[in-house]
């Protein structure tokens, strides 16, 4: 079933500002009582809230912010995450799956001989490809290509499916939005270099079997409990703007020409 995608008037970026999440938010109750707004939004101002609603709040450690893409951003230099457990608006196993957006920059990158660090996860990854989880974006400063980030889900019949690109330059923002669709089956990653205003030609990928959901599995932002805390190793990155929905995005009108649309700065 498709869910309609609500939209608040004058802040047409974010979808489902103002409109209550699935369930309870954090009382646990994931029922569909609160009708269909299917998005949370962080925008790492000087806190880790979601401002759609009083709800999803991410616990944090050693939090840190530095000036963003919009505004702040959280700063992750290898201490600083943050995380929320499981709940329905993170995982791509309800409704016509997830899409997850936000700005990305490598300020300083850690050395080669890092462990895979943690950008925005539901799942952790021991080593390339071992993964238990959901879905993980994740970095690493590869020995023979250079940065990479790993898009990464698991579904009943895949153990490890894998969208990749080793084109990250330090020092530029990116924009990147993630479409996991199980309408369509297709994973699909759009990254734009927002310093060239250029699009990231990434393959897409066939989303086969079912989706794994894992109760067991926080949502995670800075941090691969399994490998390394983003920014080990004397490396430097800032996230800023983070949002989920289950319904339909545009990542081309999130981009919004290299300007970027903020997070909604109501709720919370």
């Amino acid at each position: 079933m498709s869910l309609p995608l609500i939209f608040k008037h004058g802040n047409p970026g974010c979808p489902c500002c103002g409109q209550r999440l699935i369930g309870d938010g954090d009382d646990g109750d994931d029922d569909y009582e609160d009708g269909t707004s299917v998005c949370a939004c962080y925008p790492f101002d000087d806190h880790a809230n979601n401002v759609v609603f009083d709800g999803l709040h991410l616990a944090s450690t050693y939090p840190s912010y530095a000036t963003g893409k919009l505004d702040n951003a959280t700063k992750h230099t290898g201490t600083q995450h943050h995380e929320h457990p499981h709940h329905y608006c993170f995982t791509p196993s309800f409704g016509d799956g997830l899409r997850i957006w936000f700005w990305f920059k490598v300020v300083t990158a850690p050395p080669t001989t890092t462990n895979w660090q943690g950008v925005v996860t539901k799942g952790r990854l021991t080593s390339y490809p071992t993964f238990t989880g959901e879905w993980g974006i994740f970095w690493k400063t590869t020995p023979t290509s250079g940065p990479s980030l790993a898009f990464i889900h698991s579904s009943s019949t895949v153990t490890t499916g894998v969208l990749h690109t080793s084109t990250i330059v330090t020092g530029n923002w990116y924009f990147i939005h993630w479409d996991i669709n199980t309408a369509t089956a297709v994973s699909t990653a759009s990254i734009w270099n927002a310093e060239t205003d250029t699009k990231l030609d990434i393959d897409p990928a066939v989303l086969a079997g079912t989706l794994t959901a894992d109760p067991a599995e926080s949502m995670r932002v800075g941090n691969n409990t399994d490998g390394d805390i983003l920014g080990a190793n004397s490396g430097e990155f800032l996230i800023d703007n983070l949002g989920f929905t289950h319904g339909a995005s545009s990542a081309g009108f999130l981009y919004k020409l290299g300007d970027g649309i903020a997070c909604p700065e109501s709720g919370g």
